[in-house]
């Protein structure tokens, strides 16, 4: 699907599903080995004007901003499978801490720092097992 059938008329947030199918717009994605139907995906951080969604397939993680001042989504990044998981393992190590009361900060890996979470949505204990367990089903299991 290309971006030009996503944004005819954006107004407001994509939903779920059209997120979950935006990632066929990244390069790094690969219809021959990826399905973007079969994805999962996480909500990490939503405001009024913005929101950040995980999205994993059995090869990659995405990391997708839908801001509602932008004509477009942002493919902010993505990592595969190599580099999330060894030896049949989650191989990731993310942390959190608090920002403000409603906002925290969550490091995943060594590269992807300080992406805003919504306190409301995770408790930042649970918020590295959500991530993970996400990684183990799509990927592993």
């Amino acid at each position: 699907m290309k971006a030009q059938e996503f944004f005819k008329s954006k107004k407001g947030f994509l939903s779920r599903e059209k997120i979950q199918k935006y990632i066929s717009n990244s390069e790094k994605f690969d219809s021959s080995i990826e399905d973007s139907n079969s994805a999962e995906t996480i909500l990490l951080f939503s405001t009024s004007k913005q929101k950040t969604w995980l999205i994993v397939t059995n090869r990659r993680m995405y990391c997708i901003l839908d801001d509602i001042r932008k004509n477009k989504p942002l493919i902010a990044w993505s990592k595969p499978k190599s580099a999330l998981t060894k030896d049949n393992e989650v191989y990731l190590d993310i942390t959190a801490q608090d920002k403000t009361d409603e906002v925290g900060i969550v490091n995943i890996g060594p590269k992807m720092k300080n992406w805003y979470y919504t306190k409301s949505l995770f408790d930042k204990t649970k918020l590295s097992a959500s991530i993970k367990g996400t990684i183990r089903k799509k990927m592993l299991e």
